[in-house]
């Protein structure tokens, strides 16, 4: 979390972006296109968007939805 410090107007800003950046870069997600909601309206989920290769595949097993899921609460709560 960064904190800016605006003196003349004696207000105290703080800012995400740094952890969200992190957070984005460790579940591999930082090339992501930025969306107004996780899930836009009227998507539709296939196998298609499944991991076919064996990279894809090996690639997401490191990841757990636990993980991306408590550091997203945790920046909804921060927030």
């Amino acid at each position: 979390m960064e904190i800016v410090r605006n003196r003349p107007k004696k207000l105290l800003d703080m800012c995400q972006e740094a952890y969200i950046k992190k957070v984005l870069e460790c579940f591999h997600m930082h090339y992501s296109k930025p969306v107004n909601t996780l899930i836009e309206m009227g998507l539709t989920l296939s196998l298609d968007q499944c991991p076919n290769t064996d990279d894809e595949k090996e690639q997401m097993r490191h990841l757990t939805f636990d993980g991306v899921i408590g550091s997203l609460m945790y920046a909804i709560h921060m927030a």
